[in-house]
């Protein structure tokens, strides 16, 4: 599973749920083992010059042009994957991407929240607390990548992530 939070949740859920936390744009230090810093997602200067205004980062042209920017540059495409591999690699785990709070920053979650689901057709959530984590648990929780497009994309992303990055090999 796969949430986005402005701040850390504390969870109690056992030894059967690995937790990660990976940090997009928070105050919180990523310095720590605790935490993998993504920030290398956020959308580069070149592409927010594109939009004017807030209401153009909230448009599907703006949605199409960030996940071309995730997938054709490197650095932000590992980071990526690297969320991705979590919750592939840990089907009972839960990905935690921590983003401040922003009109800006929920657009920039919208945009990641629509280009998880509608490439691999895996469900991704927004949550404020502790008691949106137990809903979500107890209602909505599904692990699966659904559809075969959907395992067809996550193959191809891996084995491109293998080929560019197993042998310590990262090309900016």
């Amino acid at each position: 599973m796969i949430v986005f939070s402005s701040k850390i949740i504390k969870l109690n859920l056992g030894q059967n749920t690995p937790i990660q936390y990976f940090n997009l744009s928070s105050y919180y230090n990523s310095k720590n083992n605790l935490m993998i810093d993504v920030s290398q997602l956020m959308p580069s200067n070149e592409l927010l010059s594109k939009t004017e205004c807030l209401n153009d980062l909230e448009s599907q042209e703006f949605d199409n042009l960030y996940a071309n920017e995730i997938m054709s540059i490197d650095s932000k495409f590992q980071a990526f994957i690297s969320i991705i591999n979590f919750v592939y690699s840990y089907p009972n785990g839960i990905a935690i991407v921590l983003i401040e709070e922003s009109p800006f920053r929920d657009a920039i979650k919208e945009s990641l929240i629509k280009f998880i689901q509608c490439r691999y057709g895996y469900p991704c959530y927004s949550i404020e607390d502790e008691n949106d984590i137990d809903y979500i648990l107890n209602e909505c929780r599904s692990s699966d990548f659904n559809g075969i497009d959907s395992v067809f994309n996550l193959t191809d992303d891996f084995m491109r992530y293998m080929e560019r990055f197993q042998n310590g090999y990262q090309n900016e």
